[in-house]
């Protein structure tokens, strides 16, 4: 209890001491933010009006110079940047120019007169560079001093303009800035006040703690008792489903031997519709002792602490699958490429289960106008981007991707097909249960990675899977 009520003392200066730095740094930084940003916007538009008035300048200096160059020389490489580039950075200067916050500082009939003339200017440019012997003609070479001259006026104007305003500005920001001191001082002042009012406040909330200390300190020891209780159902009910998977399949065993003893050793005593009857029973007992199977397979996959992992060669573990399915491969036709796959840190059987189920699942969802194609690649874990996977810092992770030429499926079922009974298509379609890419998931969850799903219809599917590779 001492050691409450000192931590509880601490907790008070601290809030205390939090309570008055946040007051005071929140009104003071809300008045500096409106007052000294804005200004300082404002500043920073005047100047970078400047900035882009005197950039045009530049342009325009540039390309006059390039067409007397050309005009005198006759040498295209004069033409570089063209007229077409150069008047496309004059156009996009003055669309910045021209936006609300700019013309807010400028006068909006001088600026489209400016306009004006920048596009008289590069017509008179084009008219030279088709005709380079215009330039040394009286009249040619008279408009062209006219225009720039007019242009230099205009520019001048301009910038003359906006350094009136930018000295405006900065005086102003100035006079803001003497006006924050006073502001700071009472700042301060309302601070300590709503300070002082949190400390009253919290001294009434430590009392109320304290009370609820002893209440607290019930609830968990009443919390334990159920945890207890709970790890006994647990056990309980994992002693059930072994037993009662066990009295479900030796009943079920014997519908499905006797279904097809009748059918086989009576065919004669047996009518049509007999025979159909007993197949719908064996085949809707095989169905029962199937998702029983895989019912167990997904229990089983319950993380708990006695899991024993090690280092496990995911070359070996899919050398092992693919044994297992070389029947389903030679009947396919099927063909598979296969990179070589790193050695992680896991759960050996359940790493087995993760690759059978992903695999089979390719081979079972082919298309039946073409050959299963699948792959597997070993690539960089950095090609998934995706916010419901948050990486341990500190763990390296590699990333398999498992993609196949089957009938794919819609992308909004992206997602859905990981939830257990769940199947995209009806048993008359495809056989399965529905747990495979459930138990598929589980397994990655269990070794605390991360798995996704993408499927184009009728293009084929792939999974991205991250698993740490030293957890």
């Amino acid at each position: 209890m001492f050691n409450f009520l000192n931590t509880l003392h601490k907790i008070r200066v601290g809030f205390f001491v939090s309570i008055f730095l946040l007051i005071c740094t929140s009104v003071l930084s809300f008045i500096i933010c409106t007052s000294f940003l804005r200004n300082v916007n404002l500043v920073n538009r005047s100047q970078e009006t400047i900035n882009h008035i005197q950039e045009l300048k530049l342009i325009l200096k540039e390309t006059e110079s390039n067409i007397r160059a050309y005009a005198l020389s006759r040498d295209s490489i004069f033409l570089i940047p063209s007229l077409h580039e150069q008047k496309a950075k004059t156009q996009s200067i003055l669309q910045i120019l021209s936006n609300d916050l700019m013309l807010q500082d400028m006068n909006q009939s001088n600026l489209k007169l400016l306009i004006i003339k920048i596009q008289g200017r590069f017509e008179f440019w084009q008219k030279i560079a088709d005709d380079p012997s215009c330039f040394i003609q009286k009249d040619c070479f008279k408009e062209s001093s006219k225009q720039a001259n007019d242009l230099e006026m205009d520019f001048s104007t301009i910038i003359y303009q906006q350094k009136k305003l930018l000295q405006a500005r900065n005086r102003l920001y100035v006079k803001n800035a003497e006006i924050l001191i006073p502001i700071i001082l009472i700042t301060s002042l309302v601070g300590i006040l709503i300070s002082v009012i949190a400390y009253m406040g919290l001294q009434k909330e430590i009392t109320n703690k304290q009370d609820n200390f002893l209440q607290l300190d019930k609830l968990k020891n009443e919390l334990e008792a159920k945890i207890e209780q709970l790890n006994e159902s647990n056990d309980e009910l994992d002693r059930f489903a072994y037993i009662a998977s066990h009295d479900l399949q030796e009943p079920l065993r014997k519908i499905i031997s006797f279904s097809e003893t009748l059918v086989k050793n009576h065919p004669k005593e047996l009518n049509n519709d007999s025979k159909v009857y007993l197949g719908i029973i064996s085949n809707a007992s095989l169905r029962m002792k199937r998702l029983i199977e895989d019912l167990l397979n997904y229990s089983r996959l319950i993380p708990t602490s006695n899991s024993v992992t090690e280092q496990v060669n995911l070359n070996e573990t899919v050398s092992t699958v693919l044994k297992d399915l070389e029947l389903t491969f030679k009947e396919k036709n099927a063909k598979i490429t296969i990179d070589d796959l790193p050695t992680i840190i896991g759960i050996k059987f359940q790493l087995n289960q993760l690759f059978l189920n992903l695999i089979s699942n390719s081979l079972k969802y082919a298309s039946a106008d073409r050959s299963p194609e699948i792959h597997i690649f070993n690539s960089p874990v950095n090609t998934i981007v995706d916010d419901t996977f948050n990486p341990v810092a500190g763990i390296d992770y590699c990333q398999i991707e498992i993609s196949d030429n089957g009938i794919g499926f819609e992308e909004k079922d992206e997602k859905e097909i990981f939830k257990i009974f769940n199947r995209l298509h009806g048993r008359n379609e495809y056989d399965g249960t529905g747990i495979g890419l459930a138990i598929c998931k589980r397994v990655v969850e269990n070794h605390k990675g991360y798995i996704k799903a993408h499927g184009k219809l009728n293009i084929g599917a792939s999974f991205s899977i991250i698993l740490p590779l030293n957890s």
